[in-house]
């Protein structure tokens, strides 16, 4: 079930159709609508606009970055889930399904086998 609402969101939000523009349609940003969508939580709504990713870093981590906005990651998996993932030798933010795979957008919407996560977190 949560798979349809994840769904929705993307589809109904347009996400499936969308260029990459750092602050306003990258991973980030596609989590936090997902999420939104989902559970009506903005899980960046302490992280400050930004335009450039150097800067919206603060010279950290992605996983350091996310920590301070969701706490220490969960232990275990479940679908509809903000999760770290490793692509093509980067990290980018995505959101877990139960069917075992998570979906992300890193400047496109691509579906990740569960491998890739390296840490999700609960909301």
């Amino acid at each position: 079930m949560i798979d349809s609402h994840i769904r929705a969101a993307i589809y109904s939000q347009g996400w499936h159709q969308r260029e990459f523009q750092v602050g306003v349609s990258d991973c980030c940003q596609f989590v936090r609508a997902v999420i939104l969508h989902v559970y009506g939580r903005d899980v960046m709504e302490s992280f400050p606009a930004y335009h450039d990713w150097q800067l919206a870093l603060r010279g950290r981590t992605l996983f350091a970055t996310v920590c301070d906005l969701l706490g220490n990651p969960a232990l275990d998996h479940a679908a509809g889930r903000p999760a770290l993932l490793h692509l093509a030798g980067r990290e980018v933010m995505g959101v877990t399904m139960s069917d075992q795979s998570a979906v992300a957008f890193p400047g496109f919407l691509y579906a990740a086998n569960l491998r890739s996560v390296r840490h999700e977190w609960a909301v």
